[in-house]
């Protein structure tokens, strides 16, 4: 396995394509006015850019072997495909955009948000940025995880944010809540996420502040909008050291179909990457999805998505309270996801409802333990906007879902169902021309818990000049407590969280500079009674004890987000850094302390680069996390640190033609510096007993090819 790898990087750094041209050109509108920050992709590629203030745009080393066709796409006109044949690339193009018969001026606050869409204008981050940052294979949620706002926990997966434990952030697709969006917990091992960063258009993540359209989640949200119908017919295989996997995508004038499937089993891996852990069986699964698109005359969208997965793993865990001794930990995982919606302009109001579906089995045996653990949501919304003038807009909607948990540790069995009803209303409007506002209110009612919450929230924006400007945004958070607790008391409150957010903003020839100051105010947080026997490793622990809801907090701190497209040619970076000041009295801390998932300092660097000339993209990420508190009951509570984490990543690829079919070659490489970092420390209650949590392997490589045959390509109608 290590020859392939290095096959397939000389493959990398070696070969040069026969049709690599530069596309340069201009995008205009119909009165030969140049459109600033117009969007525009070489279909079928990676490779995709954006107009400067004179329209421009120029993209290095296409790759054609008779035609191709770009999009171009800009907020307030429609989307334009155009094809051009070799002989027009050796001179500048001229595109022309029509302007949209309605176009709508959206608010545009950006409190408590970062953006990756094709929508607005001011979107810092576009869909392909997240997609293509060196941070594993396109894991939208680790793409998420390099943006500014977020802490590392490397032991366990999940977004943490601000303070925030990985249960207080919802992942939501078109509207609807994902029940499991990362794959079954492992003890020590963070597990990916269950979705791909090039399912989606567009993206926002919400560091706090975020829309009353949502809720149940104390401190963010990921709102994750799916593609619309897929650009064009083709069939893609991908080979590489974890598995296979395979696409087939059909596309008609209104209608779509993708149907994806895939094995992997990490033991071939394991020959290439040397592992800290002994398995007996290596993560290995299999599944797949199939995704539905159709759109009416009228340009009403149905999107059906429903994807299946089954996954195992079994390994030895260091047993906490005799040294050198190990217990077999296995792990048998199954996972069912439906999400259908439907999006339609009647009138001046836009419809938008949709439903969910999912499900979630895991059966799990430790030593002489075995735990079954279920879960199920069904989740129906509706919501109705309507603009009120040119720019103001109203939004009203409702949702209901219904969760079910179980369960069983040995011999006894916990079950609970919720019912949560919500309803909310949203206004935005503008106070003259350089005031933008939003206000909104949310209300939650629980079926366990016997009580409704009212959750207001407000947003304000102030443009100083047309390259900067002020949001500030306030708002109440509430949150259903763990199912653990309310497996055995329905007497408990929901959690709160208070948001105070301000932001400044400022972009400029594809260069943006973001500061934003925070302070969450937590309440209502449950807490047990027994706090003789702090256990933080143990995430199959069910209270027995006594709870309240008397626990409280604050999370405090500030994010720098700096992003330049422009001052090296050929190549993008961004540099995030995050400081963060967080206490709790909750779970079973016996005092107000810092939690273990939450580190002082975070840093993150993306960095992006075409190599001129040919069809190499490489990419880096650097990350940073000082030490987080671990427990040492030798010490005063939580008063120790771990070390700092620092990990740099690399990502590779290279792409060619063979007559109309495209082959991509790539490589990842996680800390390929081989440090060898520490994760954490597990001691036993007494503290006689302890064992150091590192990193699964210190360093690891990942390669294969992906081959998309597509003898006949369609676009809109267009055949090459």
């Amino acid at each position: 396995m290590k020859k392939l790898t290095f096959i397939l990087l000389g493959v990398m750094l070696g070969l040069h394509p026969i049709y690599a041209q530069s596309l340069h050109g201009i995008i205009h509108d119909k009165k030969e006015r140049p459109i600033n920050g117009a969007s525009v992709i070489v279909a079928g590629t990676f490779r995709a850019t954006s107009t400067d203030s004179l329209g421009r745009f120029t993209i290095n080393d296409v790759i054609i072997k008779d035609s191709l066709i770009i999009k171009v796409s800009a907020i307030g006109f429609d989307d334009a495909f155009v094809k051009l044949a070799v002989v027009q690339l050796r001179k500048q193009i001229t595109i022309t955009l029509s302007e949209k018969t309605a176009d709508l001026k959206e608010v545009i606050i950006s409190a408590g948000s970062f953006e990756a869409g094709d929508a607005k204008k001011t979107t810092i981050l576009k869909p392909f940025d997240l997609a293509t940052v060196a941070a594993s294979p396109p894991d939208v949620f680790k793409a998420i995880n390099e943006l500014p706002g977020t802490s590392k926990v490397g032991e366990s997966e999940g977004l943490y944010v601000r303070g925030g434990a990985a249960s207080e952030t919802k992942a939501v697709i078109d509207g609807l809540i994902v029940q499991d969006p990362f794959f079954s917990s492992v003890p020590g091992v963070a597990q990916s996420g269950r979705f791909s960063a090039f399912l989606f258009k567009g993206t926002s993540f919400s560091t706090g502040g975020y829309s009353a359209q949502y809720g149940d989640a104390l401190s963010s949200v990921l709102l994750l909008n799916t593609q619309d119908l897929a650009q064009a017919s083709s069939q893609t295989l991908v080979l590489s050291t974890a598995g296979i996997s395979g696409n087939l995508t059909q596309r008609w004038q209104n209608t779509s179909l993708v149907v994806n499937a895939k094995y992997y089993n990490l033991r071939p891996s394991f020959f290439i990457n040397k592992q800290n852990y002994t398995y007996n069986t290596a993560p290995q699964g299999a599944g797949g999805n199939f995704i539905f698109r159709t759109q009416d005359k009228q340009g009403g969208i149905f999107k059906l998505y429903a994807s299946y997965d089954q996954n195992k793993v079994n390994l030895q865990i260091p047993y906490l309270y005799v040294d050198g001794k190990e217990a077999a930990y296995s792990l048998d995982g199954k996972n069912v996801y439906i999400n259908s919606s439907y999006k339609k302009t009647l009138g001046k109001w836009l419809v938008n409802a949709g439903s969910s579906f999912s499900t979630n089995h895991d059966y799990i045996n430790f030593d002489t333990s075995r735990v079954v653990k279920q879960d199920s949501r069904i989740q129906g919304r509706a919501v109705l906007s309507r603009y009120i003038g040119e720019r103001s807009k109203l939004i009203f909607g409702s949702e209901v879902q219904d969760v079910q948990y179980k369960n069983t540790l040995n011999s006894r069995t916990y079950r609970l169902n919720e019912v949560l009803v919500s309803n909310f209303a949203e206004a935005e409007f503008y106070l003259g021309n350089k005031i933008a506002a939003r206000a909104g209110i949310r209300e939650e009612g629980s079926k366990t818990l016997h009580q409704t919450n009212i959750a207001p929230r407000a947003s304000i924006a102030y443009v100083l000049n047309p390259n900067s400007q002020f949001s500030a945004g306030y708002g109440n958070f509430y949150q259903l407590p763990q199912e653990t607790y309310l497996y055995t008391n329905h007497n408990l409150s929901f959690e709160k969280a208070t948001h105070y957010i301000l932001n400044y903003q400022y972009t400029k020839n594809s260069r943006t500079f973001r500061l934003e100051g925070y302070y969450k105010n937590y309440s209502n947080l449950v807490t047990e009674d027994d706090t003789t026997s702090f256990r933080p490793f143990n995430s199959s622990r069910i209270p027995t004890g006594s709870t309240s809801h008397t626990g409280y907090g604050y999370a405090k701190g500030f994010d720098i987000f700096w992003y330049d497209k422009k001052s090296v040619k050929n190549l993008d970076y961004w540099i995030a850094y995050s400081y963060l000041d967080t206490k709790r009295l909750f779970e079973n801390y016996p005092i107000a302390a810092t939690p273990t998932f939450a580190a002082n300092h975070n840093i993150s660097v993306v960095v992006k680069y075409n190599i001129p000339e040919t069809s190499i993209n490489l990419g880096f990420t650097y990350n940073y996390t000082s030490g987080r508190p671990y427990y040492n009951p030798n010490h005063p509570f939580l008063s120790d640190r771990t070390p700092s984490v620092n990990n740099l990543i690399f990502s590779g690829n290279y792409s060619w033609f063979v007559k109309n079919n495209l082959f991509a070659v790539f490589l990842y490489a996680d800390n390929i510096l081989g440090i060898h970092n520490v994760y954490n420390y597990y001691y036993a209650s007494q503290g006689d007993h302890h064992y150091t949590l590192t990193p699964p392997a210190y360093r690891s490589i990942y390669a294969g090819i992906n081959i998309t045959l597509a003898k006949r390509k369609t676009i809109m109608g267009i055949n090459f």
